[in-house]
Order: structure tokens, then sequence, then C-alpha cells
């Protein structure tokens, strides 16, 4: 498990998503909230549990997890959790 869904799953996503200024900040904030988003659907939890998980609307889960398929050019979420289990947790 990585130290961002250890983190999350510890006090959710607060800490990460405090600076929504358009910094670098901001930027990286997105990444490990993608990141936490692409490993929970790599373990096989859906979006609700995604979204009770990381304290996100549910509507910011199926953004991302719609962004993860766009930017992987995958064609739906079958091939998100393959990908997903493949890729070592850092």
């Amino acid at each position: 498990m990585s130290a961002s869904i250890r983190a999350v799953d510890n006090r959710g996503l607060g800490d990460f998503v405090e600076d929504h200024s358009g910094s670098a900040r901001s930027f990286d904030v997105e990444l490990r909230i993608e990141d936490a988003i692409l490993q929970l659907v790599g373990r096989g939890l859906t979006n609700p549990e995604i979204v009770a998980r990381l304290f996100l609307s549910v509507r910011t889960v199926e953004s991302h997890v719609a962004a993860l398929l766009r930017k992987l050019d995958l064609s739906g979420r079958p091939a998100l959790i393959t990908l997903a289990a493949r890729e070592p947790t850092p």
C-alpha cells in the first residue's frame, strides 16, 4: 500500500486538498488523488466504495476515473483494473 493510500485510509484527503490555486502544490494534490483512485480501482473497489474511503463526491471520483481512462487510452474500467493491479505501489 502506498504512503498516499495509507494517509487517506487514516484521515481522508483533507490534508491533500487545501490548495486549489493552480499552483504546483495543487497539481501535486490532483496527482495524489488520481493515484489513490487508481490504486483503489485496482483493488476492485467500486466508485461508491472509493467515495466512502476518500471522502470525495461521487462526481469527483467519476471524473477522475474517466480522466484515467482517457489519459491511459483504455476502453473501460476492466482494463483500468487490470492495469492498476499490475502496477507496483510506491
